[in-house]
Formats: C-alpha cells, structure tokens, sequence
C-alpha cells in the first residue's frame, strides 16, 4: 500500500499537491508543519511509504533538509523523499533525500519521482546517499 505524506507550508501548493496525489497513492496525507508531519510519521497505522517536503515553515521551524534523516528514523516504511523549495541555495545531496526540486513546480512533474521503484530513484537522478 502507498501512502504519501505532504509537508507544505503554502496552503495552496499543499491542497493542490494533496488533491492531484489523492488519485495516485492509496492515501494521501497533508501537514502543514513538522509537528503535524511528525504525528503521521511516527503513526504505525499512517505506515507512510513517500514523502514530498518543503524546505522552509518559517523561521522558528529547523529546515526540510534537517528534519529528513530523522524522519526517516522515525518512520521505518519511508521508502522516497522529495525535497521541494523555493531557495537557491540547496545542495542535490541531501541526506536521506532521493530529489530535490525548485518551486515553483506542478504536481505532474513531481508524479514520476514518486513511480520510480523504492531505491532506484537516487540512482536515476545520479544522486548518491
């Protein structure tokens, strides 16, 4: 079963993100900050297999790309994870992070990152952990 979890900040991009993946993932789950996000990581019954997050939530909030490995500890079914933001300056190698993509971005460009088989999508990207 696939089950996506969307971490967005932006209301729009995250509802847009949320309805166009409903279609594509058995569920498809929207928080709109980490301690949202956080309550369906660590959710056994949420078992969350993909992941497409946002790099900023505001300035009293760590970073998408310093929140990523420990998610991933958290959530042992986290098989993707796409990095999607607005800032210039971030690094393609991210730990623990398969793609990371520049906003803006239509949720059609980010569908064939999350088909890509668990595990291939670093390797079809060039992108090493």
């Amino acid at each position: 079963m696939r089950r996506l979890l969307i971490v967005q900040r932006n209301e729009l991009l995250r509802r847009a993100l949320g309805r166009y993946f409903s279609l594509h993932f058995d569920q498809a789950y929207i928080a709109a900050n980490p301690i949202e996000a956080e309550g369906y990581l660590q959710g056994v019954e949420h078992a969350i297999s993909d992941l497409i997050c946002g790099q900023s939530f505001g300035e009293h909030w760590p970073l998408g790309s310093e929140l990523i490995m420990r998610w991933r500890s958290m959530c042992p079914t986290l098989e993707r994870v796409v990095l999607v933001t607005g800032h210039e300056h971030v690094p393609s190698d991210v730990p623990g992070v398969d793609a990371v993509c520049r906003k803006p971005i239509e949720p059609t460009a980010l569908y064939p990152l999350l088909m890509i088989p668990a595990g291939s999508l670093g390797k079809a990207l060039g992108v090493n952990h």
